[in-house]
């Protein structure tokens, strides 16, 4: 038993290791005993302090400052310029959703900006976000895949059919915007559809596979490549903003929901 559990410990803790938001035990093996609890054995999440802990930190912290937004309303400013459109998980309902949202934008014909709100955005469909851009572009856009195993590259042109809306386009990132979420603002930076403005997102730049190992555990971790720019730099760890803001004291997330800020920002640039 002593053994199990000595081996139990050994491959969640190198699991754990690798540091990666998207890798995680989905099934423990049933070699072990499945009345040990992992946090008996591990370091609980709520006391981690590298790249995962701190983004389940950021997490605790812009779902409180979110309040009661849903991603059914639509926010807009007081100046009647910019509307604001929440996306919190990216998937085939998505699509319609936005899309709906972005003809009630259109027929109020005041509104040039619109802003998708990526704030507690951590992932979703990567087929959807590809058609989600065709609102934003109805040309096609490139995207850039590195192998580091290998240092293959490939880049692949995608064109979304779905109907540009004609707007001026802005994606609000946290640092947990993560996944198909940072994939939807890197795709947007590198082929200038859209202006990233926030905080730099979390990263999680390749797309997520399922193993099963000998003894049975099923793990999520990410793939063997990831998503980068034009010169063949990473987004695996985060999308910069083209305009950031303000943390000269350190992240103030509440300038992330605050209409009053981000009007003045869009208006500015």
């Amino acid at each position: 038993m002593s053994n199990k559990l000595n081996h139990f410990k050994a491959t969640n803790l190198l699991i754990r290791d690798l540091n990666d938001i998207h890798t995680k035990v989905l099934l423990q093996s049933p070699l072990y005993d499945l009345k040990t609890k992992n946090e008996d054995l591990l370091v609980k999440e709520s006391i981690r302090t590298d790249r995962v802990g701190n983004f389940r930190k950021y997490e605790r912290e812009l779902i409180r400052e979110s309040g009661d937004l849903m991603e059914k309303d639509i926010r807009y400013t007081k100046d009647n310029k910019t509307a604001i459109i929440k996306i919190d998980i990216i998937s085939r309902d998505t699509i319609a959703g936005v899309k709906k949202q972005l003809e009630e934008i259109k027929n109020k014909n005041t509104f040039k900006n619109v802003i998708f709100d990526l704030t507690l955005n951590r992932g979703g469909s990567l087929p959807s976000t590809f058609i989600l851009l065709g609102y934003l572009t109805n040309q096609s856009f490139k995207y850039h895949k590195f192998y580091p195993n290998t240092n293959n590259k490939e880049i692949l042109d995608i064109k979304s059919k779905i109907g540009k809306f004609d707007f001026k386009y802005y994606i609000l990132t946290s640092p947990i915007n993560y996944s198909a979420g940072n994939v939807f603002a890197a795709v947007s930076k590198t082929n200038k559809i859209a202006k990233i403005i926030g905080y730099q997102s979390a990263g999680g730049a390749s797309e997520v596979r399922l193993n099963v190992l000998p003894n049975g555990m099923i793990i999520r971790k990410s793939s063997m490549y990831t998503l980068t720019d034009n010169n063949w730099n990473s987004y695996e760890f985060g999308t910069q903003p083209d305009i950031e803001f303000d943390k000269s004291k350190g992240y103030d997330f509440k300038k992330l929901f605050d209409l009053d800020y981000i009007q003045n920002i869009v208006n500015k640039n």
